[in-house]
């Protein structure tokens, strides 16, 4: 009996995880993250405090774990019709040249990456922050001061 009962709550706990949805119509499900595309245009810092910031959700800069994310990003942000890259969640702030992802301290190097070429290379001695190209879905190093649309991601 208790076997039984200790299945169907399994079973039910599955359910509801699997019904839960993304907050509001601006979020886009993927799998079993939700990705919110920013239209202001604002430093990567302040994209991080505004990801952090949203009432009600657990929300980061995005953090891409592999190929099939980056390609739906990479699709919603061609969806958009916009040139201009977009914040993700790498940085090297911490140390020059080990990027990590905000949201948990993941180092790139353990996870899936898609630096576009000689990428990162810290042009100018000031490039500690990550941005995605909307056309290649490759990604760039850049000043964190550099102002452009970002994306964020909250897991549901």
């Amino acid at each position: 009996m208790l076997r039984g009962l200790s299945a169907l709550l399994l079973c039910c706990s599955i359910t509801l995880v699997l019904s839960e949805e993304c907050p509001e119509e601006e979020w886009k499900r993927f799998g079993y993250s939700c990705f919110f595309f920013g239209e202001i245009q604002i430093s990567w810092l302040y994209a991080q405090y505004f990801c952090h910031s949203m009432p009600g959700v657990n929300a980061h800069l995005a953090y891409i774990f592999s190929e099939e994310e980056n390609a739906f990003i990479k699709d919603r942000l061609n969806f958009r019709n916009y040139d201009n890259s977009y914040h993700i969640g790498a940085t090297d702030m911490n140390r020059e040249g080990t990027f990590y992802w905000e949201k948990n301290d993941t180092l790139l190097d353990d996870s899936y990456t898609n630096w576009s070429f000689n990428e990162p290379n810290n042009a100018g001695s000031n490039e500690d922050c990550s941005e995605m190209n909307p056309r290649t879905g490759k990604w760039n190093d850049i000043p964190c001061t550099e102002a452009q649309r970002f994306i964020c991601r909250m897991e549901i």
